[in-house]
């Protein structure tokens, strides 16, 4: 019980950190949504094409189609990347904003604080705690994202 409260008292620590930047986690999750409807659409348009252009044998409607298709893809493609890069960005820009702090923090130190533990273990604990609450917050964002678009796609079929 402890463990939860503690757990929850750092989410709620870092919320601060994450808002700012609440933007580039609201562009990602369209950008997700866009790849969720450009990966829907396929199999529609593949009926389409197979109902209104092989019955019929018309070359300019399966063309159509065709080109439809491929444009999914390369949209599917855009937004993937896209969503990508605006999590990594997210991730960077708060922990840039949480090694700042820290930063200032340690300038704001005495030199008594610093006898404590050597310098070694200072620079070690910062950037190895920075760099886990990077990968905690990519991660789980992205796996979060990823998870609401299996589960769209699975409702959806």
């Amino acid at each position: 019980m402890k463990l939860k409260y503690n757990d929850w008292r750092l989410f709620t620590y870092l919320t601060k950190y994450i808002r700012p930047y609440l933007w580039l986690l609201i562009l990602a999750s369209i950008a997700l949504i866009s790849n969720l409807l450009c990966s829907l659409i396929r199999p529609y348009l593949s009926k389409q094409a197979i109902d209104l252009g092989f019955a019929m044998k018309d070359l300019n409607t399966i063309q159509h189609y065709a080109g439809l298709y491929a444009l999914t893809i390369v949209g599917s493609i855009v937004f993937i990347l896209l969503q990508n890069y605006l999590l990594s960005t997210f991730g960077q820009k708060i922990i840039f904003h949480i090694r700042s702090t820290i930063f200032e923090k340690i300038l704001h130190k005495s030199a008594e604080d610093f006898q404590s533990l050597p310098i070694g273990n200072w620079v070690t604990r910062i950037t190895n705690d920075a760099h886990l609450i990077y990968r905690c917050i990519t991660k789980t964002h992205k796996q979060c994202i990823d998870d609401f678009r299996h589960i769209s796609f699975y409702v959806c079929y």
